[in-house]
């Protein structure tokens, strides 16, 4: 490269709506949190020799007229991709519109997706050229590194290259230690006002802080990919107060959404960060949305966690049935699992938790054993009993092909929403059934009368009416022009005070 040009690198987050997802629900955007780390790194460690852009699908939809404006008017050397499990089409059509319009661009794959899903993701030649199986912030240094000396991309830790010979894999990378060494994604490289408009991680608008304390899951639940590794490795308290202040001072965030893994694991440094949020006397909104571990959270942090201004609380639970939560390795508590869910909604948490059913040999009884278990349960928010997903590069994935799945139903199910039942069966369990014991949870359990009345209750309490409406029309799939026309789902007039 000549010493007085920048090096310019386009980050695309292939992130549009969920295939065969109704075009007129409203659209769920979240801060592309991975590429802003992505560009945050290039920025620190590269400096003014590059120029990052980032451009994220989800809050436009695959538009090929801008992006091909985009491409033409920045000209990036390097173009990157990430994407998830079913935008892996996505992902592909983005990656064949950039090589079309600059076929010299270096095209850069990455994202959980990258690992199982290769074979797709580089099907029909040379679609894209390298991809990075892991975390990128190291990778994406050093492929831009060694662009801009005209060097070999060969052999950088944790990447595939797409040769003539076909996929070529160099030595697997490191996870990244000491995450406190990675700078702070800064959100300067996108435009926060965009996103306040649409919905959250906790379907409401807000402008929105996304932090991640943490990476990596030790446990060996068998439906995980485990991308971030299975080692837990955390921020400082210090650090993720430094970040939550600066996006509170700097950039108006008010409304932040943790998306750990496992955020309370290390219990003495979950309370830390929850002490040190509420002495900084910031009045913001914390939101945990992942899915914590319900029988290792319990009334002492639930209590911390409201102080510190908690509002939404995911846990997941996934099956209420013992062989199965054995058969996946989740092996949960589920009565203290029950009490710590129960007494989140009595302090005055928006309440959500995370069932699944189709999971491997499920039968139809064990799917009720489930909404019976959630019948005890206080009224979540949303209604998450979702359609066990079956990704590639996972332990369940290997026990569908055991187990005499339809494997070609199994992988259409995988690009599809997760509350889409059309493609979910077990061996021992038919769609038809499965249909019965979702449309119990919904019409019994979600649509109760007096839970339905709670919840949206509860919801009104930190929600607008526009958020309140357009939540239950992403969740029932078609609008309501009022909270009154909600209720009239359920036969009811007025809400439960």
């Amino acid at each position: 490269m000549p010493p007085d040009s920048k090096l310019r690198i386009l980050l695309i987050d292939a992130a549009e709506r969920w295939p065969l997802q109704d075009g007129e629900s409203p659209r769920i955007c979240v801060v592309p949190v991975g590429l802003l780390y992505l560009a945050s790194s290039l920025r620190a460690h590269l400096r003014d020799m590059v120029e990052t852009r980032i451009l994220d699908t989800s809050l436009e939809g695959f538009c090929p007229g801008a992006i091909k404006e985009l491409l033409a008017g920045f000209s990036p050397r390097i173009v990157g991709i990430r994407c998830i499990a079913p935008y892996v089409e996505s992902a592909r059509r983005i990656a064949a519109l950039v090589r079309e319009e600059l076929p010299e661009s270096l095209i850069v794959l990455g994202g959980p997706a990258t690992g199982a899903y290769l074979d797709d993701l580089f099907r029909g030649g040379r679609t894209a050229d390298v991809a990075v199986i892991g975390e990128g912030e190291e990778a994406i240094v050093e492929i831009a590194r060694r662009v801009m000396k005209n060097e070999s991309l060969e052999g950088i830790p944790g990447t595939a290259r797409m040769t003539e010979s076909g996929i070529g894999y160099a030595p697997p990378g490191n996870f990244i230690a000491h995450l406190d060494s990675l700078p702070f994604p800064d959100p300067s490289f996108i435009d926060l006002d965009r996103y306040a408009g649409r919905m959250s991680y906790s379907y409401n608008k807000r402008r929105q802080g996304i932090i991640l304390t943490s990476r990596g899951c030790p446990y060996n639940c068998i439906f995980c990919h485990r991308f971030m590794g299975q080692k837990f490795r955390a921020r400082s308290p210090e650090s993720v107060l430094e970040e939550i202040t600066r996006l509170y001072e700097g950039h108006g965030v008010r409304d932040f959404y943790v998306i750990d893994d496992n955020f309370t694991l290390d219990r003495g440094r979950a309370e830390k960060i929850l002490d040190m949020i509420t002495a900084s006397g910031m009045k913001l909104n914390l939101n945990f949305n992942s899915g914590l571990r319900a029988d290792i959270t319990d009334r002492p942090l639930i209590d911390k966690m409201i102080k510190a201004g908690t509002r939404w609380i995911s846990f997941a639970v996934e099956t209420a049935s013992p062989r199965l939560q054995r058969l996946i390795n989740k092996n949960l508590d589920l009565e203290k699992a029950r009490d710590t869910i129960n007494y989140a909604f009595e302090r005055g948490a928006n309440v959500v938790y995370f069932m699944m059913f189709g999971l491997p040999t499920e039968t139809a009884e064990e799917a009720l054993m489930t909404v019976e278990y959630a019948r005890t349960l206080r009224p979540p928010i949303i209604p998450t009993f979702f359609c066990a997903k079956y990704f590639r590069g996972t332990e369940m994935h290997e026990m569908a092909k055991r187990s005499g799945f339809d494997m070609a139903r199994i992988e259409r199910a995988s690009r599809v929403p997760y509350h889409d039942i059309r493609y979910t069966h077990t061996p021992a369990m038919s769609s038809s059934e499965l249909r019965k014991v979702y449309m119990e949870f919904v019409e019994e359990v979600f649509l109760d009368r007096e839970r339905l009345s709670l919840a949206i209750g509860r919801q009104m309490e930190s929600y607008t009416t526009d958020e309140i409406l357009d939540t239950y029309h992403i969740l029932l799939g078609r609008p309501f022009p009022s909270i009154e026309g909600i209720l009239e789902q359920a036969g009811m007039k007025k809400i439960k005070s």
